[in-house]
């Protein structure tokens, strides 16, 4: 439900249609909750697991994906971002469309440039919800606000949206948060890889299993077990999805594997400047990362977008390369 505009304030737009994603047709006219039903739609065979696990929409998905099987979880994860990431229009059409429990977040909570929160703060826009008072016009003539804040807006609620309730507080009001899967860094993350592979690739997994391959550590120790045409394909495979939705330093380092995180950040290739910030400011090993899921790391001083691009590139070589020597 969508709030009225203040007397006299800007008065909220309608939002014109959009590029159909691959998740389905005609999605820029859906609220983005009906995603758990255009998956059914194209694998009508997982209605039963999901009836099973009460998952009937965003909000009790992310309160029950927990109790999925790894394959059935995987796909979902996947359509689910494929789903988000190609619905949108921009923020406020985002805003519109979203589930109840995004709509109810706080700004605060969220990870925004600094000159993305001092607008949102000088205009008292506290939740997301209240973007619902302007339009994209009323919206680019607020004060410093221009192309490059709309954008960094954008990327900052799809980024949250994507992530769940885990990395942007409780759930609103009304939900049942004890029943939502606490936060563990690396859950729902890159480890997934597997999984994700076996479900496209079932017929590998005997030389997985031969070679002792369960995670993303145990194949970067058994990876020289596999046949030659198996080492090949998984190697391809985990090069995209570690790549794919890499957005941000923070959020890589939350989903990464625990041989990652555990990995010191002198290993890592990197800028200087970029190494310096990290030294001034105590973050020594990837985990230190976590510290910054309610604070933007750009607010560092002198980590701006640059050193943020670096950091996020030089995870994500490192997660390539693997376990380093010795390890």
């Amino acid at each position: 439900m969508t709030r009225q505009p203040r007397a006299g304030g800007p008065s909220p737009t309608k939002t014109d249609g959009g590029r159909a994603p691959k998740a389905g047709r005609g999605i820029s006219a859906k609220k983005l909750d009906d995603w758990v039903s255009e998956f059914l739609s194209g694998s009508p065979e997982a209605a039963d697991d999901l009836k099973r696990a009460g998952i009937h929409d965003d909000e009790t998905y992310l309160k029950n994906e927990r109790l999925l099987s790894s394959p059935i979880g995987t796909a979902l994860d996947e359509f689910r971002a494929d789903f988000f990431s190609r619905a949108s229009e921009g923020p406020l059409d985002l805003v519109r469309r979203s589930p109840r429990w995004f709509r109810s977040l706080e700004f605060e909570r969220l990870d925004l440039t600094l000159r993305v929160r001092n607008v949102l703060v000088n205009n008292h826009i506290s939740r997301v919800s209240d973007l619902d008072r302007y339009s994209e016009t009323t919206l680019m003539n607020l004060q410093n606000f221009g192309v490059t804040s709309q954008r960094d807006l954008a990327e900052a609620l799809l980024g949250t949206l994507i992530r769940g309730w885990r990395d942007a507080g409780e759930p609103e009001e009304g939900t049942d948060s004890e029943s939502a899967p606490p936060h563990k860094p690396g859950m729902h993350g890159l480890d997934r890889w597997i999984s994700k592979f076996l479900s496209e690739f079932p017929d590998r997994a005997d030389d997985l299993k031969r070679a002792g391959i369960r995670d993303d550590e145990t194949y970067l120790r058994n990876k020289s077990r596999l046949p030659g045409q198996a080492a090949t394909e998984l190697e391809l495979f985990r090069d995209n999805f570690l790549t794919r939705g890499a957005t941000n330093p923070v959020d890589l380092a939350r989903r990464s594997p625990r041989w990652f995180r555990s990995l010191e950040l002198n290993r890592l290739e990197m800028m200087r400047r970029t190494r310096n910030v990290l030294v001034v400011n105590n973050i020594w090993i990837v985990s230190d990362l976590d510290r910054f899921s309610d604070e933007p790391i750009r607010r560092l001083r002198y980590f701006g977008a640059v050193s943020e691009r670096d950091l996020t590139r030089s995870m994500i070589e490192g997660l390539k390369r693997g376990l380093p020597d010795g390890d």
